[in-house]
């Protein structure tokens, strides 16, 4: 019983993707008496496992996607798992390590999988949404969003703007660390 409820429960809230007040998926599911106690098991299970939350006012939500993320970071010298880059990672990050010039190529296997990438640089982290390429494949810009708002020119007036294009040369030289899903 118990995974039977787990499957209707998750079948629900991936039907049209739409969160739910515990309340109201209950009653969806014509939970009544001594089923209540299947069903919160069931739902306690599944929060336990990752695949959904209950959040603030009793709100069941799916979670999106099980991926498992990876960090890159360029080098010359090492290849493989090593130790995280970044100082302030916890103890137990790792990052794969490989030649700077392999990076525009696991770029464009994570956008062309459908995932975005971050990347640091100068230890600030943007999002890397999307890319323009010549005829031979090769990068030429990325498309960003940052964190940080930039004044630009948009529609020949000055604007506040969290996205923008880099040029993809500037990115490579630049890029600290990046993290995408694993592919």
């Amino acid at each position: 019983m118990h995974e039977v409820l787990k499957n209707h429960i998750l079948h629900l809230l991936q039907k049209d993707s739409t969160p739910r007040k515990l309340v109201h998926l209950e009653q969806e599911l014509g939970i009544r008496g001594e089923l209540k106690a299947a069903f919160r098991e069931a739902l306690d299970s599944l929060c336990a496992e990752g695949s959904v939350i209950v959040g603030a006012g009793n709100l069941v939500r799916l979670v999106l996607s099980r991926d498992a993320w990876q960090s890159y970071s360029p080098s010359e010298t090492k290849v493989g798992f090593h130790d995280h880059p970044d100082p302030d990672a916890r103890w137990e990050n790792v990052s794969w390590y490989m030649p700077r010039s392999e990076f525009p190529g696991r770029i464009r296997q994570a956008l062309q999988a459908g995932f975005p990438v971050i990347v640091s640089i100068q230890n600030h982290g943007v999002l890397l949404y999307g890319a323009d390429y010549d005829s031979n494949g090769s990068p030429i810009t990325y498309y960003i969003k940052d964190s940080y708002n930039t004044l630009r020119i948009i529609g020949g007036s000055l604007a506040w703007d969290y996205y923008y294009l880099s040029g993809a040369d500037l990115l490579h030289v630049n890029l600290w660390e990046m993290t995408t899903v694993k592919l």
